[in-house]
This record gives structure tokens, C-alpha cells and sequence, in this order.
């Protein structure tokens, strides 16, 4: 199974116990995959600076080296519409398309409030759902059209925290 981890859930499965340490296991022994963009591995390379000042016993760029080596790295898919309310998190919506991945594991509230599947959108979409809609069928360039049924767009991306992903899917 494809996944793409928001930072918070990254650093905090490296440097502390819980759901998000679970999910990094998970990844360890294989039952997960992650899915990158070169921007989220910049994001991630910045935050995890920045507080691994705070923890001197962890090479924390050794642990992301490793991380990017065992993943897929994708080109982010450019869409014209911004669905997130913190511009900063598009990122990941971006890598899920191009990734044609399902699962966003995120704790941050602007991504966990988009339920990005395809039977409901939430309030903080409703204004651009009409926009949304036409991109379903919008298909990215120089790639072949994808079967019915199968990912396309922001359809059936699902944005869910780190204790629902265990419990749905571990």
C-alpha cells in the first residue's frame, strides 16, 4: 500500500513513540510504501533541521536518506485549483495524484478536514466543488488515459489520522 506521511507525522515517528512510530515500522518491515515529491523532501529536510538540533543522538539526515532511497519520488502534478485552506499542504495533494496514491496520513486539521473521497465533500470545499468536479476527468498530460474505476483526480483520496490508519489498515 501507497502512502504519503504529512511532516508532523514524519518527525514525530522519528523521534517519539505512538501511532506515527508505528506507521514508520510499518514501512520498515514493508507492508507500506511511502510517496514522495522533491518538495515534500525538502519540507521534511527543513523541519527535521530544525529539530534535531533538540535530539544530538539522531542522525536524523541518515534516517531521511534512507527514506527517500525506499520510496517513489514523483513529479508533482501542477492542477490550478487550490482545495487547502494552508497553501503549504498542496503539496501533498499534488504528490498523492501523481503518485496515484490513495492515503494521506496527516494530524494536521486543514488536511484531515478534506475528505477527499468520492462520496463526500466537506464544507470547506463546497466553493470550489464545481471546479473540483471538472478537474475528476482531467487527465495529466503526456500520461495515458486511466481505466474506469481507477484514481483520477482528487477522487478517492483519503486524508486520515495516524490512529485510523493503524486501525483501518495495520
Amino acid at each position: 500500500m501507497k502512502v504519503i506521511l504529512d511532516t508532523h507525522i514524519l518527525i514525530s515517528g522519528i523521534f517519539f513513540k505512538g501511532p506515527p512510530s508505528k506507521i514508520l515500522d510499518a514501512w520498515k518491515k514493508g507492508v507500506i510504501r511511502f510517496v514522495l515529491s522533491e518538495d515534500i523532501i525538502r519540507e521534511y529536510v527543513r523541519v527535521a533541521e530544525r529539530i534535531s538540533i533538540q535530539y544530538e543522538g539522531i542522525d536524523i539526515i541518515r534516517i531521511l536518506e534512507l527514506i527517500v532511497m525506499n520510496s517513489e519520488i514523483h513529479e508533482p502534478v501542477d492542477r490550478d485549483i487550490s482545495i487547502c485552506r494552508d497553501p503549504s499542504d498542496e503539496k501533498f495533494i499534488s504528490c498523492a495524484i501523481a503518485g496515484k496514491t490513495r492515503v494521506i496520513i496527516s494530524g494536521d486539521r486543514h488536511l484531515l478536514e478534506l475528505n477527499l473521497t468520492a462520496s463526500a465533500f466537506p464544507a470547506a470545499c463546497r466553493g470550489v466543488s464545481e471546479r473540483i468536479q471538472m478537474s475528476f476527468s482531467i487527465q495529466i498530460e503526456d500520461s495515458p488515459p486511466l481505466a474506469a474505476g481507477s484514481f483520477n483526480g482528487y477522487q478517492n483520496i483519503e486524508v486520515i489520522s495516524p490512529a485510523k490508519f493503524i486501525q483501518k489498515y495495520l
